[in-house]
């Protein structure tokens, strides 16, 4: 399955509305109806974004990056009511994630994962093989 079309349709189950998956230059979100998402896994930020969710939950050592980024993203749209919608003023990724919004979107992620492995375990085999990683 095309991977844009399997997350839009995770995104769009958990969210409860169709929700949009696109390719982008990085992965982010409007806070509403589209997700935009890149295979960034050999990238500096994505091993740190990994290395920041895994400590914070364990069990995320399981599932891949994709996972893990596009569960973050779907985390800021569940999450917008308790928002403070502000721009980041750090350039740090440590920082940054630490961030109200962006440990807001982490939180609930890591809820989500824990709650539903089964189903992410299947959403992954649904991915194209070169993004399992």
């Amino acid at each position: 399955m095309k991977a844009s079309k399997a997350m839009r349709k995770l995104a769009t189950k958990i969210v409860g509305y169709k929700v949009k998956v696109k390719k982008g230059q990085e992965w982010e979100t409007d806070w509403e109806t589209t997700i935009w998402w890149v295979n960034d896994a050999d990238t500096k930020v994505a091993g740190e974004f990994r290395d920041f969710f895994t400590a914070n939950c364990p069990d995320a050592a399981q599932f891949s990056n994709i996972t893990l980024s596009l569960l973050h993203e779907i985390g800021h749209i569940m999450t917008l009511d308790e928002a403070d919608c502000e721009e980041p003023k750090t350039k740090n990724n440590m920082e940054y994630f630490r961030l109200h919004d962006e440990w807001l979107a982490t939180e609930w992620a890591i809820d989500y994962l824990m709650t539903h492995k089964k189903k992410l375990r299947k959403f992954e085999k649904s991915l194209d093989k070169r993004l399992r990683v």
